[in-house]
């Protein structure tokens, strides 16, 4: 299975729309922030399954599920936007994301985004990822960026960063 993992489109349905095009995942993962972007995308690929989390800029309310757990190919997946775990500086704390390897509910794969910088690592027996921002609607020349992850029949992960040019 071939997952296109997109985070912070802040409006850019074009370029997610591009991406898909280049891609043709089977499912499209969004980490939040313009929600209604990956709406909008739904619609234009109705048979790729999506999957999405709200993000700091889709609401304000403190009682929404900030956090999903989905199921894809036998990997327990946490999607989250990230936001809720900054430290003082109001930078991603790392360790509060991956400290939720420790408690709570069994995952493979935490999945955030918010920093709109690609990170990758595997901690505590889990993989950890962020695949930037796809989102090129600014003032700034900004790259976009989005995550692949593919998933073999025997549930091998292959990981992989893009840059839309």
């Amino acid at each position: 299975m071939k997952i296109v993992i997109l985070s912070d489109s802040h409006g850019d349905v074009e370029t997610m729309r591009s991406v898909v095009e280049n891609e043709m995942p089977d499912a499209v993962i969004h980490l939040g922030d313009h929600i209604t972007d990956a709406d909008k995308l739904s619609e234009l690929y109705p048979d790729i399954q999506m999957f999405k989390v709200l993000g700091n800029t889709d609401s304000y309310n403190d009682d929404e599920d900030w956090i999903q757990y989905v199921d894809i190919c036998g990997k327990r997946f946490m999607l989250t936007h990230g936001h809720l775990f900054l430290n003082s500086e109001n930078k991603t704390n790392f360790e509060g994301i991956s400290n939720m390897f420790l408690c709570g509910e069994h995952k493979d794969i935490t999945l955030f985004g918010h920093t709109h910088e690609p990170f990758i690592n595997c901690c505590n027996g889990g993989w950890i990822m962020n695949p930037g921002h796809i989102g090129r609607i600014s003032n700034q020349k900004i790259c976009a960026t989005y995550g692949i992850l593919e998933i073999s029949e025997y549930g091998d992960l292959k990981w992989q960063f893009a840059e839309v040019k």
